[in-house]
């Protein structure tokens, strides 16, 4: 019984062995996986905080530029100074002395949960802790050339002008300013790490060549505001080649604020430099220079009594003039004997010369912007005494923009020969370098030299003596035609009238065609002459 009892034991003894090691391999493989498991989860934490290895502050983006003709920039020329900051005490300490305290308060706030954050400087900061760079703004709050240029969206898209019609040019030259700061698995930026600075394409050369000469589109731009045009328009034309050297619309706009102009009043974003308005005496040297063409003597006097009519019609002229001729008539802008001319001349080829100028057809001024056709009469409109006596002096249903109105200019100051207006020269690589895309034409010869000559004489004449004198100014001679157009319209009573001074300058040596337009005028020689006068004298001398 004993030894059975021994047995016993030791069967007993060996299944507690037996248990004892089942349980230690199972607990170093329970360790084993939790190991596993720990490893797992770290590598996997790795791999999440990877992801999260890095926060990036943008602080700007670019764009293609658009420059004027001698290479000056007409957008991103202004900068601020933009600061990226890592979250560091001796950082924060150092901006107390450079941001005003709303501005530190929002700083010190950002980085005080570790994170880094960017600011507009008054100046530039050097720190070991802070990136500090120029960042261009697309526009100035004054912008030139508002009109022209347009406008981009949120989302860095043109929407009009320039903008939009080389808008796939632009966008190929955009870039971004970035900066990168490695973070910890926690999301906070590392202090002792490095820093990534990103600015591949930000500010690139790539762009638009326009037609404009900056100093003259500010000159232009001053003039107007200066002589108090609220609503109009103007073109300033190199007279060789049709060039537009500064082109205007008011009132203006800020392209940074464009949302509070959409509902404005006197349509800011609508521009009046492209649409056709009633143009009035401007006019008259076309019909003069038709009927010198057809063969008329310009010295062939008539009796001005002040109105003239036929059996259904009358018209009145601004006074009784007296005796005139084709000069004095231009001079003193006599209605009565342009009306009599164009009854005894060929209308039909007058509407031939005006449309050789492109009135009433649209211009392509560059690519995707198109200046207004306007209207210009048919034969079968001018079947009537009223119908050929409104077209005489630029009324009726005859209406223009300031660019034909100054082609037609172009060709009296350059001895006949008309150029298309156009408005872009070519384009800029990612280097600056310039290819042109402007095909120039020789200009177009339209009339005759001793048309444009004998104009050109009378235009000085009626600035020097007639209803230009608020155009002169004492340092040289220049020549040009005033215009008040009725529009039929009235506004409290009184009709809205629209003025013009069209000319050139200086008369001697032509270079430049200047074209006013004001809405709701006085008249052409109070409200657009001193315009003219301004920018001319001021052009000339800058030269």
């Amino acid at each position: 019984m004993k030894k059975q009892s021994n047995e016993n034991k030791s069967t007993t003894s060996s299944e507690g062995g037996r248990s004892v090691g089942l349980f230690c391999f199972l607990m170093v493989g329970f360790v084993i996986c939790c190991v596993n498991i720990v490893v797992i989860n770290m590598k996997n934490n790795t791999a999440v905080a990877g992801i999260n290895t890095s926060k990036t502050l943008v602080l700007g983006e670019s764009r293609g530029i658009i420059y004027d003709y001698k290479f000056n920039r007409l957008v991103s020329s202004d900068y601020d100074y933009v600061c990226a900051v890592k979250p560091d005490i001796s950082s924060s300490e150092m901006l107390r002395n450079v941001l005003d305290a709303d501005s530190y308060v929002n700083v010190v706030n950002h980085i005080s949960k570790g994170n880094p954050t960017k600011f507009v400087s008054p100046r530039f900061i050097a720190h070991k802790d802070i990136i500090c760079d120029k960042i261009y703004k697309r526009y100035n709050n004054s912008q030139l050339a508002s009109h022209l240029i347009g406008y981009v969206d949120y989302e860095n898209t043109g929407v009009s002008g320039i903008e939009k019609s080389y808008n796939s040019l632009l966008e190929s030259y955009s870039g971004d300013y970035c900066v990168r700061y490695f973070a910890d698995g926690t999301g906070r930026v590392m202090n002792g790490a490095d820093v990534e600075v990103e600015s591949e394409g930000y500010n690139s050369k790539g762009g638009v060549v326009l037609t404009l000469d900056k100093n003259a589109q500010f000159l232009l731009e001053e003039a107007m505001d200066s002589c108090g045009i609220e609503k109009g328009a103007a073109a300033l034309l190199d007279i060789k080649s049709g060039a537009i050297r500064a082109i205007v619309s008011r009132p203006n706009f800020n392209p940074n604020a464009v949302v509070d102009y959409l509902n404005g009043d006197s349509s800011p974003l609508f521009n009046r430099s492209i649409a056709a308005y009633p143009i009035g005496s401007v006019f008259k040297p076309l019909i003069a220079a038709s009927a010198l063409e057809q063969g008329v003597d310009p010295r062939t006097v008539y009796e001005c009594k002040g109105v003239i009519s036929d059996n259904n019609s009358s018209f009145n002229c601004t006074k009784s003039h007296g005796t005139v001729n084709m000069a004095t008539a231009l001079m003193y802008s006599c209605n009565c004997y342009f009306i009599n001319l164009i009854n005894k001349i060929d209308y039909e080829k007058t509407i031939a010369l005006a449309s050789s100028f492109y009135f009433g057809s649209e211009q392509e001024i560059c690519n995707g912007i198109y200046s207004s056709g306007g209207n210009l009469p048919s034969i079968a409109e001018l079947d009537s005494f009223a119908a050929r006596a409104n077209f005489s002096f630029g009324q009726g249903t005859l209406n223009a923009t300031v660019l034909q109105i100054a082609g037609l200019y172009t060709a009296i100051a350059n001895e006949g020969k008309f150029c298309s207006p156009y408005a872009v020269e070519g384009e800029c690589d990612e280097n600056g370098v310039f290819e042109p895309t402007h095909t120039a034409f020789a200009p177009h010869k339209v009339f005759s030299k001793e048309t444009a000559d004998f104009i050109a004489a009378c235009l000085e004449l009626a600035v020097r003596e007639g209803t230009g004198v608020n155009a002169a100014n004492e340092k040289f001679t220049v020549a040009g035609k005033t215009a008040t157009a009725q529009t039929g319209e009235y506004q409290k009573g009184k009709e809205r009238l629209v003025t013009w001074f069209a000319g050139f300058f200086p008369y001697d040596n032509p270079e430049y065609v200047l074209v006013i337009m004001c809405e709701d005028g006085e008249s052409g020689s109070s409200d657009c002459a001193p315009v003219f006068s301004k920018v001319a004298a001021a052009l000339i001398t800058d030269q």
